[in-house]
């Protein structure tokens, strides 16, 4: 998202005294253009005047600092009413937000719900790119939530965990958009040099540590059991996640692999769900050209995680 400073000039002031006497700020549902049964929300924020100088003047300070907006011409059909225009404020829902946070009219502030804004799909289109990443050392790291289940730091967006899907969104979706040829789905199976990697991210757990190999061990004989119908690919590789745990092995010729977490027992999610000891860290597959496979795991424990007793 946009980040931006309270506007405090003389044209912020006029366009929030425009906007608070003449404006409206509408948040609804409605049906996906894309079919698929979902509603996505709309957030939409204008004003409607008659053609005279405070119209003239509220779109040319607007031009001014720099917003985006259409202009709509309303007829009325009541007689002795005169026709309008209508001017929209355009760049979806970022804009409308920086527009509000900007500008500030009081009126339309106190009609704003969080809660009804859905996902925020247009990011910022500034060709920002990463160019180096500098080590800075061991740092302490703190967890964050709030109670609206999203924290926005300097336009950076992160939601809670276990907040992995919405309602009506998955998130997943949302980094899939902004990410060209990527395909995230619910269960895919890739084939990089010839090797079959079967990916999904759930799969059952164990109570017990001596157990903990039995999920894995399952879902390759599933595989197979769908392999032999022809209904799924052989899998050379099978990745599986969601137990915040680590375990690998061998079974009939397939490598199976319970991947590690990116969060650990100090999180939220961690202490309160996780009975079990956790594995932090990502897993990383070479796969090459004469079909030979290696992979390597990076784990970390974090020190500041260590359990402390409290004396009472």
């Amino acid at each position: 998202m946009p980040v931006w400073e309270t506007g405090e000039s003389y044209k912020v002031g006029y366009i929030a005294g425009f906007f608070d006497g003449e404006g409206c700020l509408s948040q609804r549902k409605k049906q996906r253009l894309r079919g698929n049964g979902n509603e996505e929300s709309i957030f939409a924020i204008n004003a409607t005047q008659v053609p005279n100088a405070a119209l003239d003047t509220t779109v040319q300070y607007l031009h001014d600092l720099g917003f985006k907006i259409g202009l709509y011409p309303k007829r009325r059909s009541v007689a002795n009413w005169k026709d309008c225009v209508e001017i929209k404020i355009l760049g979806g829902t970022t804009d409308a937000l920086k527009f509000l946070g900007y500008v500030r009219p009081k009126r339309l502030l106190t009609k704003l719900d969080l809660h009804k804004l859905g996902a925020i799909k247009n990011p910022c289109n500034d060709d920002t790119e990463l160019v180096d990443i500098t080590p800075v050392g061991e740092q302490t790291v703190y967890a964050l939530g709030t109670s609206t289940g999203t924290y926005i730091s300097e336009g950076y967006l992160s939601h809670n965990t276990p907040a992995h899907t919405g309602r009506e969104e998955d998130w997943e979706d949302v980094i899939d958009s902004l990410i060209e040829g990527s395909a995230i789905g619910s269960h895919s199976w890739f084939d990089i040099n010839g090797k079959i990697f079967d990916v999904k991210h759930k799969v059952g757990s164990s109570q017990i540590p001596h157990g903990r190999l039995t999920p894995l061990a399952r879902e390759i004989l599933w595989n197979r059991q769908w392999a032999g119908r022809g209904e799924q690919p052989r899998a050379d590789v099978l990745l599986r996640a969601h137990n915040h745990y680590f375990e690998q092995l061998d079974h009939d010729d397939c490598l199976g692999f319970n991947m590690p977490c990116l969060q650990g027992f100090g999180s939220k999610y961690g202490s309160r769900e996780c009975s079990g000891t956790i594995d932090m860290g990502i897993l990383v597959f070479d796969v090459y050209d004469n079909g030979e496979i290696k992979w390597h795991k990076r784990t970390i424990r974090g020190k500041s995680q260590v359990a402390k007793v409290e004396k009472l």
